[in-house]
């Protein structure tokens, strides 16, 4: 009878062995443990009952190096997680997470990770949908590997590198887009990406393995028909292209201010990517109701209201490439199209039809802030359009990160250097993020003193009116003495108006105020604007 029970005793100790190495708790149905990198403090609860794996704390997750010696701690519920909850906080996503979870369907990754582990997700076969945060500085081998129900992924500013077979197996992935930060492209990235027909390649790239777009495999690797790379001349785009035996396009893109009443149609270069277009002339000439072109403006001459004109363009591409086709652009919103007009060594004339009518019920030609607005809607970039269609909404109030975006658009939109948020109400992922983060960078504002920049609240003329000083450089006003009665010496403002009133950006509000608390409107703030930068 002792030797049946310790033999009993025996059987039970082995079966205890190979069961699951999760942390049982309170439900039958819930799984929990520690998931972090040595030092850091994450663990996960898996309710096999909903399917929802819930990471929490901060930090790393640990890497996870094969499934039969060190899988991830939830690795034999894999096929159970239909849901994964990431926490804000998580810096990587380790190696091997989640290999093989066969019914994730979809994953948000957090603003605070950076990188995404080999084979993180691969083998997630109803994975339809991932969002890249902008804080992901690359993505490694095999990272989305045989996602085959994968549609459609954008990898955000701030990749630098996309590992080897990051995407290999994505058989469903009809469109991706590869920002200008990336500089690497591993072997096979996207191979066997069947329904990718086409991808449009940055000049940053200069690195691009062997079968990275365009191949899959059928009995030996096969290209896909008609595959086509777009992409600049004299880059590693075009030499992948043509050692492949691919058709390259160029891009000829390109968006063209719409034409102000009463302002000269000065000639300049067209804002555009710089390793695309060395020069981008734009001529004016007015469409006569027989649809043939007038005489081109002179730069002594105006625009006329409701007159439609031509832009041509006259761009000079890198190299002596040659193209012939209609580029379809939006002007300011506004559907165009380019016809080529001649192309002669590298150089292509471009025309299409811009009327300088405004197109805001709520905006007229007796109005104060007409040209600044309609010069807010033709700047390259736009400042700023209307609140609809139809209607600019010249008297609502603007918002501290409303007020920011103009002035940071005004300025052309620059990258600003960091990648952090220094504020508590300013996340990674907001519209305004990168307007504030380059006004903090140039010493435009330092918020709030609170940690906050005062995101939501009403920006007033006196801190609208700091900002667009400070963005001019904090240039001495002439004089101390102030023509307002409520800005004194004293003010943290004062210096800002004086220079405003100085050249002539701001008259104030009337009976000797400049109505230093008073909310700024749109247009206000447009008009000051338009002063400043004109």
């Amino acid at each position: 009878m002792k030797k049946r029970v310790c033999s009993l005793i025996l059987v039970l100790a082995m079966l205890c062995a190979l069961l699951p190495q999760a942390a049982l708790t309170a439900s039958a149905e819930v799984y929990s443990g520690s998931c972090g990198a040595e030092g850091d403090n994450l663990t996960w609860s898996l309710d096999t009952t909903t399917g929802l794996l819930t990471i929490t704390g901060s930090g790393a997750m640990a890497d996870y190096t094969s499934a039969d010696t060190n899988p991830a701690p939830w690795y034999d519920y894999r096929k159970a997680i239909t849901a994964v909850s990431l926490p804000e906080g998580l810096t990587s996503i380790g190696s091997r997470a989640f290999y093989g979870c066969t019914a994730l369907t979809s994953v948000t990754i957090p603003a605070s990770v950076t990188s995404i582990g080999v084979v993180a997700f691969f083998g997630c076969k109803t994975l339809t949908t991932v969002i890249i945060p902008d804080s992901v500085t690359s993505i490694d081998n095999y990272a989305f590997s045989n996602c085959s129900a994968l549609t459609s992924v954008t990898i955000p500013d701030g990749v630098t590198s996309i590992g080897e077979s990051a995407f290999s197996g994505c058989s469903a992935l009809t469109g991706v887009t590869i920002p200008n930060s990336v500089t690497s492209i591993g072997n096979d990235a996207f191979y066997r990406c069947t329904s990718l027909t086409s991808v449009t390649i940055p000049a940053s790239v200069t690195s691009i393995g062997d079968k990275a777009f365009g191949y899959y495999y059928e009995y030996g690797d096969q290209k896909i028909d008609g595959f086509t790379i777009y992409g600049y001349p004299g880059t590693a785009a075009e030499s992948y292209a043509m050692e492949n035996g691919f058709s390259f396009v160029p891009p000829c893109a390109a968006t063209v201010a719409r034409p102000m009443p009463g302002q000269h149609p000065v000639s300049r270069g067209l804002s555009g990517d710089p390793d695309v277009f060395t020069v981008a002339v734009v001529q004016y000439a007015p469409v006569k109701s027989d649809g043939s072109l007038g005489a081109a403006l002179s730069e002594t001459d105006v625009f006329q209201p409701n007159q439609v004109y031509r832009a041509i363009l006259v761009l000079c591409p890198v190299g002596n490439w040659q193209f012939s086709r209609s580029i379809p652009v939006t002007v300011n919103g506004v559907e165009a199209t380019f016809l080529l007009a001649n192309s002669n060594n590298g150089r292509g004339m471009y025309c299409a039809d811009l009327s300088c009518e405004n197109p805001f019920e709520d905006v007229t030609e007796a109005d104060y802030f007409f040209n600044p607005v309609m010069w807010a809607l033709g700047h390259l970039p736009q400042v700023t359009a209307g609140v609809d269609a139809a209607h600019f909404g010249p008297n609502n109030n603007c918002t501290r990160e409303q007020i920011v975006t103009f002035l940071w658009a005004a300025n052309g939109k620059p990258a600003p250097a960091g990648t952090g948020s220094t504020f508590s109400d300013v996340p990674a992922d907001a519209w305004y993020y990168k307007p504030v983060m380059w006004a903090v960078e140039n010493k435009i504002t330092s918020g709030m003193g609170d940690g906050s920049f005062g995101v939501g609240q009403p920006c007033t003329r006196a801190q609208a009116m700091t900002f667009l000083w400070a963005a001019q450089g904090k240039p001495a006003p002439a004089s101390m003495e102030s023509p307002f009665s409520d800005v004194s010496s004293s003010d943290w403002f004062c210096k800002a108006i004086l220079w405003a009133a100085e050249n002539g950006i701001t008259k104030g509000v009337g009976n000797g105020l400049f109505g230093v608390n008073n909310t700024c409107t749109r247009a206000q703030i447009i008009t000051f604007l338009y002063k400043a930068y004109n």
